[in-house]
């Protein structure tokens, strides 16, 4: 990704992990009032699962959802990402997407957490790569 913005911020903690908040326009919140962080994170049996809204009319950014196991020491792998306000695609098997809706994009991304004992998520916002 070129121009990418590394998440910067607001943070905030959760049980497994940490997130913190990245460019608000894409990710549907206001760059003038306080929303909290730009998704939520739930556990499931086995599972984290992060919701999202994006804007499917941002035809000029990628948003990448990465991960690891460790927020101190990395490394991050992106799980998921999408181009030019096209649909979220999996990068990595752990992944499953979900979405539903036009605009806004509700986006539902399910982690499986075998055989990871915590996880930590973040998502970066970028212009695509010509």
């Amino acid at each position: 990704m070129q121009n990418s913005q590394d998440v910067t911020g607001e943070r905030a903690q959760s049980p497994s992990c940490t997130y913190a908040r990245t460019d608000p326009f894409p990710l549907l919140t206001s760059p003038t009032e306080h929303h909290g962080a730009p998704f939520t994170i739930a556990t499931a049996p086995g599972a984290f699962v992060l919701t999202l809204s994006r804007d499917p009319a941002r035809t000029d950014v990628t948003i990448t959802i990465e991960a690891c196991d460790n927020l101190a020491t990395g490394p991050w792998t992106a799980i998921a990402r999408s181009t030019s306000g096209r649909v979220f695609t999996s990068l990595a098997p752990e992944a499953a997407i979900g979405e539903t809706g036009t605009s806004p994009v509700a986006v539902t991304i399910t982690v499986t957490n075998a055989p990871h004992t915590q996880r930590c998520f973040r998502v970066k916002v970028g212009t695509p790569t010509p």
